[in-house]
């Protein structure tokens, strides 16, 4: 099966290729190495598009998953000419638990004798694409490396870029190794569709969408750049009934997009949704319907598309969920954080949200509730959490199973439901499930007494800074409990009614812990780094 993803090397200097004046040379890695420093590799892929969906994640980068194609080249000159020099090019695999990365035949590669020499490292997954010619590799009039691309609907692309030296490698004691961030490249697209008349019998008959074709990606400075030939793309495979409670109709796309930064404000793709239903009004009278409207979608974002439908000349209503409210840049707007040198990168808070220092308590939250003990809310039950309609199984948002409530297939809070994003602003937003698992796996624990407060004092394995978490209690009805504390987390569990939280006591602190999401816990926020 992994044959599939082998791509000979001398193939590759054809797909490759670069400016018309540029030579492709093979660097010999296989002799005079004695003097030369082997390069390692490490892999991330951040949570950028935080939903209920079937795209790339770390493991897509492992043997099971696949692997990706990574390549090494830096240029040279010589006799007024520049030239490329490859230093290999090869599947390679993931290790998900710490990213370390391997090729396929377990062999070594070496940085160029020259130590000053800048290395372009590119990963491209899934590792086929520039051998099926999904995509190709080129370079611009500026000499940056661009990839254009289209897509099969349905596989999440991956792209990570750096550009460094030996030398470099060597400032901060890790001489030879690179560290490889993935980013997603596609746009991600999900359409949610309700009728505004109850009684009436609505029936979906097609949902199409004219969006880009292919797109370019300029690995130097992270743009997306859609060209202009659009495709359709319909989202319904058969005639669906529709109510007054958003319906999911079809699967998920992944499409290709663009996605430009200017002064913080993203711009994506104008695309066209075009949406055709029936209405019967009568056992004797039926209308149908076809409306269009124009939407912008962004690469690089889960684009959830909330769409109402009339049965009149009304426009169709559209709202989109996930473009706007997803971190641009790194805005920690004035609150402290600490760089525990997770394999993430991801910078946790110095303290609780609704605290001023580590060891106060802070504010206390429902799940997807962004007012807090401190704003008011003084009984945290299902009698009054506002996401549900006042029992266990009756949510109306964020719910997987109809005997939970209202199915919409979110498990990932957004960022309006985000008490983090709500009350510190910025880039801050709470962490999901499998960045506390990683917080716990990077760090030792050690329960201790800060300024006359108990809890939890995590120093990390990597660099050796400290995050400390009170022993806060939470919330449950009016009371206060303090037989043990915990931290949400972003993420639902299988269980429509609950989310995942880190829990502890004096002699046990765990994350994965599943808990009634009506309950009042505390939060640590995180933020991401450019």
């Amino acid at each position: 099966m992994m044959k599939r993803f082998l791509i000979p090397t001398i193939t590759m200097a054809a797909v490759f290729g670069g400016c018309s004046n540029e030579t492709i040379y093979e660097t010999d890695n296989g002799s005079n190495t004695s003097d030369r420093v082997p390069i390692t590799i490490s892999t991330y892929v951040p949570s950028v598009t935080r939903a209920d969906a079937e795209i790339a994640t770390i493991e897509s980068l492992s043997e099971d998953g696949g692997g990706f194609y990574l390549t090494g080249t830096y240029d040279s000159e010589a006799n007024g000419e520049t030239s490329t020099n490859r230093i290999f090019a090869d599947t390679y695999f993931c290790n998900p638990a710490d990213g370390s990365c391997h090729n396929e035949e377990q062999t070594t590669v070496y940085w160029p004798a020259d130590k000053d020499a800048e290395v372009d490292f590119i990963g491209l997954y899934p590792s086929y694409l520039l051998a099926d010619e999904l995509a190709t590799m080129s370079r611009n009039d500026d000499q940056q490396h661009e990839l254009t691309f289209t897509a099969d609907g349905k596989t999440d692309y991956m792209v990570a870029y750096t550009r460094t030296s030996l030398t470099d490698t060597g400032s901060d004691g890790n001489e030879g190794a690179i560290s490889l961030t993935f980013k997603h490249i596609l746009a991600q697209v999900l359409f949610y569709i309700k009728c505004n008349n109850d009684g009436l019998e609505y029936t979906l008959k097609n949902v199409t969408l004219s969006a880009p074709k292919q797109a370019v990606y300029n690995l130097a400075t992270g743009s997306l750049v859609a060209d202009g030939e659009m495709q359709d793309y319909v989202f319904l495979t058969e005639e669906t009934s529709i109510t007054t409670n958003y319906t999911k109709p079809g699967d998920s796309f992944m499409l290709p997009m663009g996605c430009t930064t200017v002064d913080d404000v993203v711009t994506g793709s104008k695309c066209t949704l075009t949406i055709s239903y029936d209405v019967k009004y009568t056992e004797t009278s039926t209308l149908s319907y076809t409306k269009s409207a124009e939407i912008e979608l962004v690469a690089g974002y889960v684009n959830n598309i909330n769409v109402e439908v009339s049965g009149s000349d009304v426009p169709i209503t559209i709202k989109i969920d996930g473009v706007d409210s997803w971190p641009i840049k790194f805005n920690p707007n004035g609150h402290e954080y600490v760089d525990l040198g997770l394999p993430s990168g991801l910078l946790w808070a110095t303290c609780n949200v609704g605290a001023s220092n580590p060891e106060e308590f802070g504010d206390y939250f429902a799940w997807g509730e962004t007012s807090g003990y401190n704003s008011g809310k003084t009984s945290f039950s299902w009698t009054n959490y506002t996401l549900c309609e006042g029992t266990a199984t009756t949510m109306t948002k964020y719910c997987k199973h109809s005997s939970y409530g209202i199915v919409d297939n979110k498990t990932e809070l957004i960022i309006e439901d985000d008490a983090a994003s709500a009350h510190w602003g910025g880039t801050w937003r709470m962490p999901t499930c499998a960045e506390q698992e990683e917080l716990l796996n990077n760090c030792t624990t050690t329960w201790t007494t800060v300024n006359g407060v108990n809890g939890y004092l995590l120093t990390s394995k990597n660099n050796e800074e400290t995050l400390f978490l009170p022993e806060a209690g939470h919330r449950q009805d009016t009371s206060l409990a303090t037989d043990y504390s915990s931290y949400w987390s972003s993420s639902l569990t299988n269980y429509s009614n609950e989310a995942f939280i880190l829990y502890f006591q004096s002699n046990t602190i765990r994350a994965s812990i599943e808990q009634s999401r009506s309950y009042g816990f505390s939060i640590r926020a995180v933020i991401v780094p450019n």
